[in-house]
């Protein structure tokens, strides 16, 4: 088991609360994987100020758990969860054994060391939708928001070229 990456996150980002909230029917909802305060404290901030509601995971398996009652619109998860290296990663494993249905339904961001942010080949090739770098942590919600935007529009067209062909 690799030590965890201790990272600066923006200090005025700070968020008081750090209860989860209540999701409903239409919510926006997003499931933050993290066992570092500090990240969870910001990624929590930081999803709220984009409108989703967010529950919290600290490990591999209470995000398993949580993935299994319910589908969130958007995961994000560390590279190194629980200090294990990517390899090691069980919810990482889990993620890409889900069936694709189910995998679709939730847009997944892996904040990494070992990859830049925004490398699609790497995203593409790991299974999940965006790499967003340790380093590039203050500019989440900028670098999330358009990228949801255009899974979302493409989930679109392709849920209505499937009706069309069915």
């Amino acid at each position: 088991m690799s030590a965890p990456l201790r990272i600066q996150v923006p200090a005025q980002s700070q968020v008081a609360n750090n209860q989860e909230d209540k999701i409903g029917r239409d919510d926006r909802s997003a499931l933050v994987c993290c066992h570092e305060p500090s990240y969870l404290e910001y990624l929590t901030g930081q999803l709220r100020g984009i409108g989703y509601k967010v529950h919290h995971a600290t490990g591999h398996q209470a995000a398993i758990q949580r993935l299994g009652g319910r589908s969130y619109d958007l995961t994000v998860l560390l590279e190194n969860l629980e200090g294990y290296a990517l390899v090691e990663n069980v919810l990482w494993q889990h993620l890409n054994a889900m069936l694709t249905d189910e995998r679709r339904q939730t847009y997944v961001v892996m904040l990494c060391q070992s990859f830049e942010t925004g490398d699609d080949m790497y995203a593409y090739a790991l299974a999940v939708d965006q790499l967003i770098n340790y380093q590039d942590i203050g500019q989440f919600a900028q670098l999330v928001v358009p990228a949801v935007e255009e899974f979302n529009e493409g989930n679109r067209h392709f849920t209505a070229a499937l009706r069309k062909a069915a």
